[in-house]
């Protein structure tokens, strides 16, 4: 993510929730730019903004962040379908965690989850389903919104996604199955670009493939 004239990124280290260990951090840094080959091109020192524990019902991966439009406040998702999904403020001049801020739990029964804020609502779409089981891969990926950052998020039935709730974004179809963690891409003013991947493309021996689709909207709810 872009801000001022840095870029932050966040990743995770971990060893997994599916047969592993819950133990992991989330962690962010910062770079001058994002081409390999300028004299600039260095990342700080990583610091830690999450953690999870092996008794905790949460794994410390998959960040999502948020730079909100209306406050300037930025806000970074995170967790798998093994626990909950929480919410944590960090510094946007830092990358660091807000002082005395506590997780947030605000979804469930997901993972990969990203943050979008658009027309007064704040939209969660995170993967729900089984993943890495290529054409038995059951992910498909789901939505909630909600007026306030931290909840609840609701879906176009009135279902919470602190309760499993979600609308449908993207599902498997004849061709492809397992589609997943949701990414968007602003390309120009108004030009909104979503990427995710499938699981397995029958079309192409089963391979995993990485998918790219104009982001649109309707009602206020994302359409593939």
């Amino acid at each position: 993510m872009k801000i001022g004239d840095r870029y932050l990124v966040a990743y995770s280290a971990t060893g997994g929730g599916l047969g592993g260990s819950h133990r992991g951090d989330v962690l962010t840094m910062w770079n001058k730019t994002l081409d390999p080959k300028s004299p600039d091109f260095k990342y700080t020192e990583p610091v830690v903004v999450a953690s999870s524990l092996d008794d905790e019902d949460c794994d410390a991966i998959d960040a999502g962040l948020l730079l909100d439009p209306t406050t300037g406040r930025l806000w970074l998702s995170y967790g798998t379908y093994f626990g909950f999904i929480r919410l944590v403020e960090l510094d946007p001049k830092t990358g660091k965690r807000m002082e005395g801020n506590e997780p947030v739990n605000i979804a469930i029964d997901c993972e990969a989850t990203d943050l979008i804020y658009r027309n007064g609502w704040y939209y969660l779409l995170g993967t729900h389903g089984t993943c890495c089981d290529g054409p038995n891969s059951t992910y498909n990926i789901v939505v909630g919104r909600s007026r306030k950052i931290t909840g609840p998020y609701v879906d176009n039935v009135g279902r919470e996604m602190l309760q499993g709730g979600g609308k449908m974004v993207i599902a498997a179809n004849n061709l492809k199955t397992g589609p997943g963690h949701f990414g968007r891409y602003i390309e120009e003013e108004g030009v909104e670009k979503m990427s995710f991947h499938y699981e397995s493309d029958f079309r192409q021996g089963g391979r995993s493939v990485l998918a790219i689709r104009p982001l649109l909207w309707k009602n206020d709810w994302p359409v593939a």
